[in-house]
């Protein structure tokens, strides 16, 4: 059971009404991705791609 979580939340997310804001980057943008954090300049997550 997760804490401080209602079983409302985790129902609209299996049936995947629930979205995320997120952004793949490879590593060698690493620096550029921080400074863009650094700046307010992110919305939602940034995932690093290593391969």
């Amino acid at each position: 059971m997760l804490v401080g979580l209602p079983p409302e939340a985790l129902d609209l997310a299996a049936r995947g009404l629930v979205k995320t804001d997120f952004e793949t980057v490879p590593m060698e943008c690493i620096n550029p991705t921080f400074q863009k954090m650094r700046a307010g300049q992110i919305n939602g997550r940034v995932v690093l791609k290593m391969i």
